[in-house]
């Protein structure tokens, strides 16, 4: 689906909460794979969504350096249904 999308924008009660290009999407939003010695590291970088993995963490992040992500898993580009959860449950919770 990304390869046929030009911009991404979620609406959540009539208010924009994601308006982006998927060319910036890669470079904004990063999962990481977080084993369980890093935890604490990589929830000190304040991620938007966690979610639980086989014997690990996943940890979605917003504008967080690159250099600083690869020192704490596996990094990989998250899905857009991954991302579109992680913005609704934030807005509910805001």
């Amino acid at each position: 689906m990304k390869s046929l999308l030009t911009h991404l924008m979620f609406i959540n009660e009539g208010k924009l909460v994601l308006n982006t290009s998927m060319e910036d999407f890669s470079e904004t939003w990063q999962e990481v794979i977080v084993a369980p010695d890093q935890y604490e590291a990589a929830a000190a970088l304040k991620p938007i969504h966690v979610r639980s993995g086989l014997g690990s963490k996943i940890m979605l992040f917003e504008s967080v350096a690159r250099e600083k992500l690869e020192q704490l898993g596996e990094l990989q580009v998250p899905a857009v249904s991954e991302l579109f959860v992680a913005k609704m449950q934030k807005r509910q919770e805001a």
